[in-house]
């Protein structure tokens, strides 16, 4: 019974003498506990708050997703859909024209082009673009007449000994809608950033195959035109499909891209996660 009293004053006694720091133990304590819920408090009912707002931002990703994913499916079905064979068979008549050769049914072809090209992709090597002309205010036929001519005779000269200039790449209408719907998608900013890279390659690969392979492969086709029309004397019969085979052969394909997108969209979407 002593032994148990002496315990329970020792123990007393040691309260007694360390109550202070104990009880600043004890007020960290109830602090720390109280900044916890706080912090937790604040957290679930910032979460609750935002809701509506992330409810917004996932819709619009939503919409914009399932569009990524109609570009997908499209360009996997058809590699084509890029309208890359279109591309080179309007800058096979642009370029013809350019140097001077008379297309059949010339005004008709003219009037089509013109309906079809929509701008082009300049790739020369210098920061002028020599034959595109600054319009000026009070412009004169005869002047503008004379100049194009002038132009169509150099650039065939210069052809006949051998230097080819192809300095543009004419674009399509068909080509310039799909490049401006890849492009906005890969800008908006509630595309999430994976997804926006994945875009941003398959702009810079098509820019690419413009530039290393459709280029080079028509001044092939002009050179040998244009020496096979020396000898001859007459235009040589040529096939766009042809032209687009050699083009085909060089560029970036594009379906390990578009499938890696299409996967990524899928899944961001979830689509093919299990409904629980």
């Amino acid at each position: 019974m002593d032994v148990i009293l002496s315990i329970l004053i020792s123990i007393i006694n040691f309260f007694k003498a360390n109550i202070s720091w104990i009880k600043d133990i004890g007020m960290l304590i109830f602090a720390g506990v109280g900044t916890i819920v706080t912090v937790l408090a604040y957290r679930r009912a910032r979460a609750t708050i935002l809701q509506p707002i992330r409810n917004e931002v996932i819709k619009k990703q939503s919409v914009l997703l399932s569009e990524v994913l109609n570009v997908c499916q499209s360009s996997l079905k058809n590699d084509l859909i890029f309208d890359y064979i279109n591309l080179i068979r309007v800058n096979i008549l642009k370029y013809l024209m350019e140097y001077g050769f008379v297309l059949n049914s010339h005004e008709d072809t003219c009037k089509k082009l013109d309906k079809c090209v929509d701008g082009f992709f300049y790739c020369g090597d210098s920061d002028i673009i020599d034959d595109v002309e600054i319009v000026p205010s009070f412009p004169t036929e005869i002047s503008n007449s004379k100049n194009l001519v002038d132009e169509k005779k150099t650039k065939y000269e210069e052809a006949n000994e051998g230097k080819i200039r192809i300095d543009k790449i004419y674009h399509t209408k068909e080509y310039s809608e799909y490049i401006d719907k890849i492009h906005s998608l890969s800008i908006n900013p509630f595309m999430p950033k994976t997804i926006q890279k994945i875009l941003e390659q398959l702009l810079l690969d098509i820019k690419r195959n413009l530039k290393d392979s459709m280029k080079p492969v028509l001044e092939e086709f002009f050179r040998i035109f244009i020496n096979k029309y020396s000898e001859e004397k007459i235009p040589p019969k040529y096939s766009p499909n042809g032209v687009f085979n050699d083009f085909n052969h060089r560029r970036i394909h594009h379906t390990a891209l578009l499938e890696s997108l299409n996967k990524e969209t899928r899944k961001y979407l979830r689509i093919d996660e299990p409904w629980e």
